[in-house]
């Protein structure tokens, strides 16, 4: 599992330095109010500058916590994992049972 959200991290920390990548909001747009702020899930993503993927590790921590919490459906928690991390996403979209069979060799 650390491995896991250790490369979400490293990839989140790579798109904020990434100046030219696909992540960054439109100047123009966010100055004229066209520019949407909202991610999926109806959380604020861009909360100050132009760069969303400051804060995409601490809403994949807050999804995975939904997740668990049964509060996020599994198909809006792959859909929040695509809008951030793209095709490296599909690392998380088994986390769940990552987490379960953890708990199960615990017991």
């Amino acid at each position: 599992m650390y491995s896991r959200l250790h490369m979400c991290k490293t990839i989140a920390n790579e798109l904020v330095a990434d100046s030219s990548g696909w992540h960054l909001a439109n100047p123009v747009a966010v100055q004229l109010g066209f520019h949407d702020t909202i991610g999926p899930g109806n959380t604020r993503l861009l909360t100050s500058g132009l760069n969303p993927a400051t804060n995409f590790y601490s809403f994949t921590l807050a999804c995975c916590e939904q997740f668990f919490d049964n509060q996020m459906e599994s198909s809006v928690f792959e859909d929040n994992l695509r809008f951030m991390y793209d095709i490296k996403a599909y690392i998380m979209f088994t986390i769940d049972k990552l987490v379960a069979a953890t708990a199960k060799q615990v017991r």
